[in-house]
């Protein structure tokens, strides 16, 4: 782990969390537990780290499974007009430390206003929505990628509020979906 970027508290892994290098990196994803030991890595078949950003880890709300989901949505020069999440099974520890799994899907995105640098990618544990909040603005934007995702077509991340903030580099909603946290570099407001 040399640039750690997202992090997320696994759910069927207990007192570990799932972390992954920022942009540039193989499409992989690392387990540590709360003493930050390296636990395992997992290599995700067929996707591409270009700027990975932020990960969320929620129960999908059809199916009922622990789902991760990792945002390939950083781009500093607001130059990519499609971004990509990509959303996999949570899978447990095992004895084999390094294993390769496919994502279950694949979501490639646009912004409704433009192109944007972002990274902070959350998931409502009650509705399955993803959140995504842009970080270079003046007053930050709110997007909404509505659940269930068509990841037959290009969708598009929905602008739905403008926040008061700059430099939003991390965020995340709880478990319960009752409370959200979004930081950038000198504060971390709750809500």
């Amino acid at each position: 782990i040399d640039e750690a970027s997202g992090m997320a508290m696994s759910i069927i892994n207990k007192d570990k969390f799932w972390t992954h290098n920022d942009s540039g990196d193989k499409a992989r994803i690392f387990l540590v537990n709360t003493a930050a030991q390296y636990q395992m890595t997992i290599n995700i078949r067929n996707a591409i780290n270009i700027d990975w950003e932020d990960i969320a880890v929620a129960i999908d709300t059809k199916d009922g499974q622990s789902k991760i989901y990792i945002g390939d949505i950083g781009d500093n020069d607001a130059k990519y007009e499609y971004r990509a999440i990509y959303i996999l099974a949570e899978p447990t520890v095992t004895e084999n430390v390094d294993i390769t799994i496919d994502y279950q899907q694949k979501i490639i995105y646009k912004y409704e206003d433009g192109p944007r640098d972002a990274e902070t990618l959350m998931v409502d544990p009650l509705t399955g929505d993803i959140y995504i909040v842009s970080k270079r603005e003046t007053n930050v934007h709110l997007y909404q990628i509505a659940y269930p995702f068509n990841t037959n077509d290009t969708l598009i991340a929905k602008k739905i509020m403008v926040l008061p903030f700059t430099q939003i580099v991390a965020g995340d909603i709880s478990s319960d979906g009752k409370e959200v946290l979004l930081k950038n570099y000198q504060k971390v407001w709750y809500w």
